[in-house]
């Protein structure tokens, strides 16, 4: 799967899920790209909490002089 840049353990588990959808077809309601789109759009704002930092640092140029970056 050096496609999909998957490891051995991302592998293993696609096909757990391809082995449960041919066992349960009902339980796999993705049908096109745009379905897998909305699903990871809703997984993303389930999971991922957005934050944003501040750093403010002083350090020394080539020149010998202080800056803020």
């Amino acid at each position: 799967m050096l496609d999909a840049h998957m490891n051995g353990s991302q592998t293993e588990r696609m096909l757990s899920i391809i082995y449960e959808a041919i066992l349960n077809p009902e339980s796999f309601t993705l049908a096109n790209a745009k379905d897998l789109s909305t699903i990871w759009d809703a997984a993303r704002e389930t999971r991922t909490e957005m934050v944003s930092i501040s750093l403010i640092s002083t350090i020394t140029n080539s020149a010998g002089f202080p800056c803020t970056v």
